[in-house]
């Protein structure tokens, strides 16, 4: 069992981190459940209805996505977890334990194998609050950034027992499972976890679907290369960390258009500092254009503002 002092700890962390991925206070409105496949919402969702959203999504056979959403909050926490022979891995829980264990009661009622592997894709706490809820002989991976960052507030609930800095293969049964590190992007330590012969990519909170860029702890110009690393990959199912409820998209055109919006805020903000202009001038003349309409946006277009700025006077920290 984890000890109550490493679920204070993840707690902790988890409001830390979700603030840094613009997470919205609780409502205490009541839960409603969707399962299956809901209906698209449109391109753009501004408003969410005061309920509770959650969501299990085939995306081919043995493979699963789970969707959560806060109330009053249009966007999604998603994890992903695949059936095999010898069991389940889970590519990122959710923000707090209780909600994780929702995650684990779904995996159960899909099939009765354990869950026995666990990526931590994203180190922010919207991803990794809950981990108290997997068993300790879950084998945890994780980059050695996102294990520091794990770190910073007290020992985590469940401690790394792989680092993974480039690619670490997997065959569990017949399925073949790479967790790779494609480069920094929104944050120092995002892993991916592939899928080859399902031609699936879960790509955590480096990819956001039609998610203003969340930029609080990222490497923007880092970010750009990753993403097109993943372009460049025989993956046909992009799966996001965060989307817009009811309406995520896992094709590639999607994730290319995400490539191109952190292209965009990265292009303004280099033209407003190249206009004379000073950074508390550029935050409030900023002009994204139709990003604007993006989910998040009035909670992270200033803090993109900044970390570019940041990028640019030299003030982010080089790569190793």
């Amino acid at each position: 069992m984890k000890t109550s002092s490493h679920i204070v700890a993840l707690l902790a962390l988890s409001a830390l981190a979700a603030a840094a991925c613009g997470d919205r206070p609780e409502s205490d409105a009541p839960a409603q459940t969707s399962t299956g496949a809901a209906e698209p919402a449109g391109p753009y969702a501004p408003e969410a209805p005061d309920s509770v959203y959650r969501t299990v999504r085939t995306i081919a056979d043995g493979v699963y996505t789970y969707e959560y959403a806060r109330p009053e909050d249009p966007v999604t926490t998603v994890s992903m977890f695949v059936v095999t022979e010898e069991g389940v891995i889970v590519a990122d829980g959710q923000g707090d334990v209780e909600e994780t264990e929702r995650l684990l009661a779904e995996i159960a009622r899909v099939t009765d194998r354990p869950v026995t592997h666990l990526v931590i894709a994203s180190d922010h706490g919207d991803h990794t609050g809950g981990n108290a809820a997997f068993s300790e002989s879950v084998e945890v991976y994780a980059h050695p950034a996102a294990a520091r960052a794990l770190s910073e507030e007290g020992p985590p609930a469940l401690a790394p027992d792989h680092l993974v800095q480039g690619r670490e293969r997997l065959v569990l049964g017949e399925r073949e499972i790479e967790i790779l590190f494609l480069g920094r992007g929104h944050t120092a330590g995002d892993l991916a976890v592939h899928l080859p012969q399902e031609k699936i990519l879960f790509m955590s909170e480096a990819y956001l679907d039609r998610v203003f860029p969340l930029m609080i702890t990222a490497y923007p110009s880092d970010w750009v290369e990753t993403l097109r690393l993943a372009e460049a990959m025989d993956v046909e199912t992009y799966v996001a960390g965060h989307g817009v409820r009811g309406s995520i998209q896992y094709g590639k055109e999607d994730m290319v258009a995400y490539r191109q919006a952190v292209e965009q805020v990265i292009a303004e903000v280099r033209r407003l500092r190249e206009s004379g202009l000073s950074l508390d001038d550029a935050v409030q003349q900023a002009n994204f254009g139709a990003l604007a309409r993006q989910a998040d946006y009035v909670y992270q277009a200033e803090r993109a503002v900044r970390r570019v700025w940041a990028e640019l006077d030299g003030e982010l920290e080089s790569a190793p």
